[in-house]
């Protein structure tokens, strides 16, 4: 699906009461790859009327906050919380943000943003469940996928310079944050240099709830799934469950194969060629709590489209799918 698409359907949507109040729909817009993504309540009248988000009095105060941080509108990516208008502009209730959870996250995957920026209590909810704007408000939430700068609603700051000066400057930190561009990709084989062979194994771990195990890497400033180097004499099933007990602390039951992947790369660190193949497994997760090692500096449960987008790697990422879309008793 790409964002046209995901478009589409929300105009279409039927999936609660607003969908029969509305005039348009709204579905976000801005450049399939932008770097930032904000995120607001509700469409308001003027949005209603245009199908279009922040064309009102709200948006016109969010264009010159816009400006002021220096940063383009057509550069960044506008979505809402709710994709039709509550009656009135009264608040989302928590079935209507329910009905749309699914359409927010789609675009976050899709767009693919360095950045995530929450426009008032409302985004910051779905966003960042349990957080509260007065706590967070000019900070980064960086224990999600992708990190959140929290500030106000543009409505909100109509009669007041101080939080006016203040999503300004918001912006303006959402703005340099994502222009740090994540670590580079490993590097091809050099030409003339011997290769070593690796064979790994690991797996998709999932919990209880259908989510499934990321882990930072620190070093390559990367998610990743875990998985290391067979040891002398393993099985690839027996090297899997020991990688994961060592990367994570948790046993695990190991489920159906899926399957292997083949790459080759060329490591800056000792400078050598890698060929390198892993076989991944599904697993399930016993009880336990999540110890790490030094390598890594986080972890996540993370449902399908989430996994996605932290992944760098395709090749990861089709083993994030066909882990997904087994049968749950093999897991």
């Amino acid at each position: 699906m790409d964002l046209e698409s995901l478009a589409r359907r929300i105009r279409r949507c039927r999936l609660c009461r607003l969908g029969n109040l509305r005039e348009h729909a709204v579905p976000g817009e801005g450049p399939s790859r932008a770097r930032m993504l904000l995120v607001g309540e509700a469409p308001g009248r003027d949005e209603d009327a245009s199908g279009r988000p922040f064309v009102g009095s709200a948006g016109r105060i969010l264009d010159g906050a816009l400006v002021a941080a220096g940063v383009r509108r057509d550069r960044v990516f506008i979505a809402n919380v709710l994709k039709c208008r509550p009656p009135g502009n009264r608040r989302p209730r928590p079935d209507e943000v329910e009905a749309c959870a699914d359409f927010l996250e789609h675009q976050i995957a899709l767009v693919g943003p360095r950045v995530l920026v929450a426009l008032g209590q409302s985004a910051l909810s779905r966003l960042a469940p349990g957080k509260r704007l007065s706590e967070w408000r000019g900070r980064v939430v960086s224990d999600t996928a992708v990190p959140i700068v929290v500030t106000y609603h543009p409505a909100g700051t109509r009669y007041d310079r101080r939080r006016w000066r203040a999503l300004i400057d918001d912006l303006r930190r959402a703005h340099a944050l994502s222009g740090r561009a994540p670590a580079p990709p490993g590097q091809p084989p050099r030409p003339g240099r011997a290769f070593r062979t690796w064979v790994s194994a690991g797996a998709v771990v999932f919990d209880r709830t259908d989510r499934a195990l990321l882990l930072h890497l620190t070093e390559e400033d990367r998610w990743c799934l875990p998985k290391g180097t067979l040891e002398r004499g393993e099985t690839p099933r027996e090297a899997a469950r020991r990688e994961i007990r060592e990367e994570t602390g948790l046993e695990v039951r190991l489920g159906a194969s899926l399957g292997t992947t083949h790459y080759a790369h060329y490591r800056p660190k000792d400078g050598r060629n890698y060929r390198k193949t892993v076989h991944y497994f599904t697993a399930k997760a016993m009880p336990g709590r999540v110890r790490l090692e030094p390598l890594f500096d986080s972890w996540r449960w993370c449902p399908r489209v989430e996994g996605l987008a932290l992944l760098r790697y395709e090749s990861e990422k089709d083993v994030w799918r066909r882990a997904f879309h087994r049968p749950r008793a093999s897991r």
